[in-house]
């Protein structure tokens, strides 16, 4: 038996200040998968997002979460079905980050409810699942660029929305909380949640994503599975760099060498 998609993507255009940043793109997110969206700097990876969570309006195509179109859902539907961590979200006005983690609960909440027992509960363990528990009297205007990325994580995971967009969610994190992080998105997945994830570090990529759609000019050079879509041959097309794959499984890329400098 078939399972609707977490996301579907059906030719999806956006045309931003009179620019066409993404063209026609389609593909589904099966559900309960990590998928990487790969590509260089300004390939709209980031905008992908933003339309799959609504955050921007389409020129052409459609987004359907759960098999329903985004445009027949309310805010408070989208915000309890999807949430996206932004790259560059901002945060300044000194709320604790357990306040910043509670404004997860939101989508759940009547106009003038309180958290109760179960959403305290739930906020505790987002802040666990993100190692901000500590943190949670501290001014996020006080926190470090890597603190804030896991108290924005911890917000997104408060939702309970089963599938999370993140662009860039390891963004200023030093090593130990990287790995923390993908360990973290890992057991999302488990647990039949959807994460889609815009990633730069193409090895990790290959390594933790089930599938990974591969954007190259507003549009997919590649998508599938994350070996098969990540190869030499793809990767070379779509950066302009020579890759090669080592012995132990992991791509190597060389610079192309300016002429005067390749004669020294």
């Amino acid at each position: 038996m078939e399972t609707t998609p977490a996301i579907s993507i059906k030719d999806v255009s956006v045309r931003l200040t009179g620019n066409e940043i993404l063209r026609g793109v389609s593909g589904d997110v099966p559900r309960g998968s990590l998928v990487g969206l790969v590509g260089p700097n300004g390939a709209g990876k980031s905008t992908l997002l933003r339309a799959m969570s609504a955050q921007i309006p389409l020129s052409g195509g459609s987004v359907e979460v759960d098999g329903r179109p985004l445009t027949q859902l309310s805010r408070r539907q989208i915000a309890r079905t999807v949430c996206l961590l932004p790259q560059d979200a901002s945060l300044s006005f000194p709320f604790s980050v357990r306040e910043i983690v509670a404004m997860g609960r939101n989508p759940h909440l009547g106009r003038f409810s309180s958290l109760s027992k179960e959403d305290d509960a739930i906020v505790n363990h987002a802040m666990r699942q993100a190692s901000v528990d500590e943190l949670a009297d501290r001014p996020v205007t006080k926190l470090s660029g890597g603190e804030k990325q896991r108290a924005l994580l911890a917000r997104c995971l408060a939702t309970e929305a089963p599938t999370l967009l993140l662009d860039e969610p390891t963004t200023s994190l030093d090593i130990l909380h990287q790995l923390e992080v993908l360990d973290l998105l890992q057991q999302f997945t488990n647990q039949d949640r959807t994460v889609i994830a815009a990633l730069h570090d193409l090895n990790v990529a290959r390594q933790i994503c089930d599938y990974v759609f591969l954007l190259k000019d507003g549009e997919f050079a590649a998508r599938g599975q994350a070996k098969e879509t990540l190869s030499p041959e793809n990767l070379q097309k779509v950066f302009g760099v020579q890759v090669t794959t080592g012995a132990d499984g992991n791509l190597r890329f060389t610079l192309p060498l300016a002429a005067g400098i390749a004669s020294r």
